[in-house]
């Protein structure tokens, strides 16, 4: 059973305080003074009720901080550093804002809520902070310290690290199972990004479609808080053995949402090699969602079924003519099937078009809905009776 330390008036922290066991804050209002170090030992923080803790000094943990009440207050402008030799938890049932944040416990700060830093992260001794589906929100001007391969943000759920960003170059230190930080410039207007790291090419749209080879293995979502008004460069990361089977360096750029085929993936610089990983860069980005690194013209994409051969789809392939065309296309198929599932994209990945169709004689489709559309490059994207998907492109142009 913990110790506690009970406290449940007002007191003061002027100096040196070690507490063994934990403190249990109960409607108290703590004042840490500047320059006070408050050390708990084998244990945590539990701020309950309407418990304010008002901190300019530092305060050490080897457990957890957990706050229950709706009304507890953290405050000031001081440390909270939590040193335990194992994974440590932060839970807070009131909006938390931390001034200044060390993780120096060899392990994880796991996040149960969002957590806001006021000034600095500081990730020594090979911290890391593990989001979850919470969000780690950097105010303006705060900066995150120490970070590299060992010292990163986790993003294993839907959480994110939100900081700012303007014209300066602004890394976001995240990764999952691996370090794979964003690099992101705006020379727009200033917006506050939110950046996280999938372990797998995302699923696109909901249709489960199993990307194995031809690309760099994660998937980078990058979302900006105000749509509109950025323009952006966003330089991605990622280390050798991430790459799959056939990821050609020389052949990659960076494709975003539905552009399954590059065709809007317009200034790209080189893969780099900085050190032990590699890098690529895309520039002039207007708006955000999903990216990927994977090789130019990869098409044929396999079905997660595990009845699929991999090596048979990669040879199957779609006629879509004419191209360019006015006012209808034909889709001819290679593979005998009762009907398909049809989806268009136009270049900036919006879906524009869905339809089921029936497989006329000579396995051919017709759309005549095309009429409809703006001029530009689209994608188009198949899934036959037996989940196998397809995906070609065609220009629609006023003739």
């Amino acid at each position: 059973m913990k110790n506690y330390i009970k406290i449940s008036c007002l007191i003061f922290f002027p100096c040196l305080l070690f507490a063994q066991g934990g403190l249990l804050n109960q409607g108290a209002k703590i004042k840490i003074t500047a320059n006070a170090k408050v050390k708990i030992l084998d244990g945590g923080v539990s701020n309950q009720a309407n418990g304010e803790i008002l901190n300019t000094g530092t305060v050490y943990l080897d457990n957890d901080w957990v706050q229950t009440g709706i009304n507890t207050a953290y405050l000031g402008t001081g440390w909270i550093s939590f040193e335990g030799t194992s994974d440590q938890k932060i839970s807070s049932a009131s909006p938390l804002t931390i001034s200044n944040l060390r993780v120096s416990n060899n392990n994880r700060l796991i996040l149960k809520n969002d957590i806001t830093i006021a000034y600095q992260l500081d990730l020594s001794n090979n911290g890391r902070v593990e989001l979850g589906n919470n969000h780690l929100i950097m105010n303006p001007n705060a900066f995150i310290n120490n970070y590299d391969a060992k010292h990163y943000i986790i993003t294993n759920g839907t959480g994110a690290l939100q900081q700012e960003v303007t014209a300066t170059k602004t890394i976001f230190p995240i990764g999952n199972a691996g370090y794979n930080p964003v690099v992101i410039k705006n020379e727009g207007t200033i917006d506050n990004f939110r950046a996280r790291v999938k372990n797998q090419v995302e699923q696109i749209n909901a249709i489960a479609i199993t990307e194995t080879e031809n690309m760099v293995n994660r998937t980078w979502v990058i979302e900006e808080e105000t749509i509109g008004g950025s323009l952006a460069a966003v330089t991605l990361q990622w280390e050798t053995n991430q790459e799959q089977k056939n990821f050609s360096r020389d052949q990659s750029l960076i494709t975003q949402g539905e552009d399954l085929d590059g065709s809007n993936s317009k200034n790209l610089s080189p893969v780099i090699n900085n050190g032990s990983h590699w890098a690529q860069t895309r520039t002039e980005l207007t708006s955000f969602s999903s990216f990927v690194v994977r090789n130019i013209n990869t098409r044929t994409i396999a079905s997660n079924s595990s009845e699929t051969n991999l090596e048979q789809l990669s040879n199957v392939n779609i006629q879509v003519f004419p191209s360019p065309t006015e006012n209808y296309l034909n889709i001819r198929l290679q593979e005998d099937t009762d009907q398909a599932f049809i989806q268009l994209f136009d270049s900036k990945g919006s879906l524009v078009l869905q339809t089921i169709k029936a497989v006329g004689p000579n396995l051919l489709i017709q759309l005549d809905n095309i009429g409809n559309l703006i001029d530009g490059i689209y994608s188009i994207r198949i899934v036959d009776d037996s989940n196998r998907t397809f995906s070609e492109q065609f220009v629609k142009s006023q003739q």
